[in-house]
């Protein structure tokens, strides 16, 4: 009989790191902590605010400073985002510029700040990575050798610094209201002091031994001058609010690079975050326009409309900010994909499973020619416009698919968002109708003929054979467009991603490349597969055999449904519906 291991021989799991912050001053009172020497061009003294234990190493806590950097609108939800400047790399050895004395800088980023509110202004920052070895500071010789010969030798400092002459006029000379109101922010990395490890005279013969503390993150800042003193406490609890969410995330991102973190999810691969984010806003502050106002009286207003005259029991906000959304990725992609016809499908859009027709309404109202079909009319149909072609209409995708004529128009490009059971069939529809292409939205888990229910799902190896890499021109850095569904050392499992595999296999046995984004829209079934490039290799014959044989397979086990109101009355009477 195999006896238990016993309680005390089990090696109890490793604690997690976790931020443990201690508040060092607030921004009137210079703590008795070392601090940054001063700015070469700033007279005012640093003040540590905020500092915590860190379990990370000083080449990990740059690298998150440089993805706070990259990505502000991590830190704020009041930031849309930073468009880099310049980023200037200056080597491992680095270079003194005189401006923080005893420290070397390695990198110089120019980077302007985005606001998300109209309110809120742009504002260009200065980034400067830091780093100095520790064994230069005024410590004794015994000390000085130990760090000398230490791994934890370096301490270094990333500093932010507004450039308040680039300011715009409106701001006169004040911060917008995202950033702390503060002259300098300045990360720093203080690696772990030896210790002494106390030992008694006859046991430190050979040099003294020394033990290591964890190392120090802290934040220090150089106020604004001529500060209110009725409103110093306020500005001080505020500005230690903003440092301590500030170290949180440093720490965070630190403490997940020691544990190997590894990115899943990536963005903005087929078109660029930039684009779509500008014309999102644009489309957001064209639809935010009063109703009362004339010249406006063929757009909706974004939030009045919505929130006042939403016909349906939905979230009227959910609904907008996500049809929005698309509407601008869209837009942009098309810019590439239909430049010959500018930037827009020739054969128009076709909605499949249009819902409340918004999104239908919001291409329509920016003159992208087009119209929606779906089983039942929505009350918010007959509440826009100008009125877009919404119609009421039940598909069977089996008669469509075997009928002498193409089953949309030639050219067109066809929208499934969230189309529920017709999701599966987008691809068959696209590759007989010439031209088409399409851009796929799953949500429910349907097969050509029922339910998806598989956890695993394995495309075959010949049909990956055929060249499906990314496109030569896409926005993205090529090793992040490896297909999604490539086989991977460490398989990603679950229904979800099962289906997604299904649906690739189904695309590319339908002549497409299938090509995944992780939209921004507020839904976690954000996915969207574009279908815009044909598969290299496939000819139009062995599509053509393809999708006769899924027809043959899984065509019988579709049954179309009777179109709700007047156009299911017409068809039970033999009539054509719409």
């Amino acid at each position: 009989m195999v006896q238990p291991e016993p309680i005390s021989s089990i090696t109890p799991p490793a604690p997690k790191s976790r931020l443990i912050p201690t508040r060092l001053t607030d921004h009137t009172t210079i703590a008795p902590d070392p601090t940054l020497p001063r700015l070469s061009s700033i007279t005012q003294d640093w003040f540590p605010i905020v500092s915590s234990p860190a379990n990370f190493s000083l080449s990990h806590f740059h690298q998150a400073c440089i993805d706070m950097t990259s990505h502000p609108e991590h830190l704020s939800t009041t930031i849309l985002r930073a468009d880099l400047i310049h980023d200037i790399a200056l080597g491992e050895s680095g270079q003194d510029d005189n401006e923080l004395a005893g420290f070397q800088c390695h990198r110089k980023i120019r980077r302007r700040l985005l606001p998300k509110r109209k309110f809120d202004w742009e504002m260009t920052q200065d980034c400067r990575v830091y780093s100095r070895p520790r064994s230069q500071q005024p410590v004794d010789d015994e000390l000085a050798e130990h760090l000398r010969s230490s791994e934890t030798d370096e301490e270094g400092a990333v500093i932010l610094r507004p450039d308040f002459e680039s300011l715009p006029e409106v701001a006169n000379s004040k911060l917008p209201y995202y950033h702390p109101q503060v002259v300098a922010l300045a990360f720093c990395y203080i690696p772990s002091t030896p210790v002494a490890t106390g030992l008694e005279d006859d046991e430190a013969e050979g040099g003294a031994e020394f033990s290591s503390s964890s190392a120090t993150v802290r934040i220090d800042i150089i106020p604004l001058p001529n500060t209110d003193p009725s409103q110093s406490n306020k500005a001080s609890e505020r500005i230690y609010r903003s440092c301590l969410r500030l170290l949180g995330f440093l720490h965070t991102v630190g403490s997940g690079m020691v544990k190997g973190y590894d990115k899943k999810v990536f963005h903005d691969l087929l078109a660029r975050k930039e684009n779509v984010q500008d014309l999102y806003r644009c489309l957001k502050g064209k639809y935010e326009t009063d109703l009362n106002d004339p010249a406006h009286a063929a757009h909706i207003t974004f939030v009045r409309w919505m929130a006042q005259e939403w016909k349906e029991e939905t979230d009227p906000q959910k609904h907008l900010f996500e049809d929005v959304a698309i509407a601008a990725w869209l837009i942009v992609v098309w810019r590439d994909m239909y430049a010959d016809s500018d930037g827009k499908p020739p054969g128009g859009f076709v909605d499949v499973g249009c819902g409340n027709g918004l999104l239908v309404h919001l291409l329509s109202s920016e003159g992208y020619p087009g119209y929606g079909l779906d089983l039942r009319a929505r009350k918010s149909w007959a509440h826009y416009t100008p009125q877009p072609d919404l119609r009421t209409q039940s598909l069977d995708p089996p008669a469509l698919l075997t009928a002498d004529d193409p089953p949309f128009p030639i050219n067109s490009f066809l929208i499934a968002n969230h189309a529920d059971e017709l999701t599966p069939w987008i691809p068959l529809f696209a590759s007989r109708t010439p031209g088409a292409k399409f851009l796929n939205i799953p949500c429910c888990h349907h097969t050509l003929s029922g339910r998806f229910t598989a956890l695993h799902y394995t495309i075959p190896q010949h049909v990956l054979d055929f060249d499906l890499g990314p496109s030569s021109d896409s926005p993205s850095d090529s090793n992040l467009m490896t297909p999604f569904f490539a086989p991977a050392p460490i398989l990603s499992t679950g229904r979800a991603h099962a289906f997604q595999l299904y649906l690739a296999h189904l695309t590319i046995l339908c002549g497409f490349v299938p090509e995944r984004e992780a939209l921004r829209i507020p839904s976690t079934k954000n996915f969207g597969f574009l279908g815009r490039r044909r598969v290299e290799g496939l000819s139009d014959e062995e599509v053509r055999t393809n999708v006769d044989g899924l027809l043959k397979e899984y065509g019988s086990g579709w049954t179309a449904r009777i179109p709700e109101g007047k156009a299911g009355l017409r068809k039970q009477n033999g009539g054509v519906h719409a």
